[in-house]
């Protein structure tokens, strides 16, 4: 019987996969739309989320590298998990902190992807520990 590390299709894979999917497109969409989406957010400075972009992209292509290997590397495993939870803390604490001013539907917006991104903490999470 195959281990969930040695198939392509495991759930871990899918989970990397999908994770990476989502990455790859916020961080298209934060390039490509800096200026709009800095406003709709309420940020003065639409370079921010440029920079944002071009990490998450880099973090997309770590993610995606990881799900085409036949075993996914459990360092990988974890460092995703890990970055998803920093993201979403930092979204917790950037919304928090008097010292960005957002819009309403920024905080919404912000809120909401610290939500899908800690779904994808924890679908990795469960895959990798199903995988023991």
């Amino acid at each position: 019987m195959l281990s969930i590390f040695e198939n392509k299709n495991s759930m871990l894979h899918i989970a990397m996969r999908s994770n990476a999917a989502f990455c790859d497109l916020s961080s298209l969409v934060m390039i490509i739309f800096a200026k709009p989406l800095a406003a709709f957010l309420g940020l003065s400075n639409p370079a921010i989320l440029v920079g944002i972009g071009i990490a998450l992209f880099a973090w997309a292509l770590l993610l995606f590298w990881g799900s085409v290997q036949t075993d996914v590397p459990k360092w990988l495993a974890w460092l995703a998990i890990d970055g998803d939870l920093g993201w979403v803390l930092g979204s917790v604490v950037i919304l928090l902190l008097p010292t960005v001013t957002f819009t309403g539907p920024g905080k919404w917006t912000i809120a909401i992807i610290a939500d899908i991104v800690l779904v994808f903490a924890i679908w990795q999470f469960y895959a990798l520990r199903k995988a023991k």
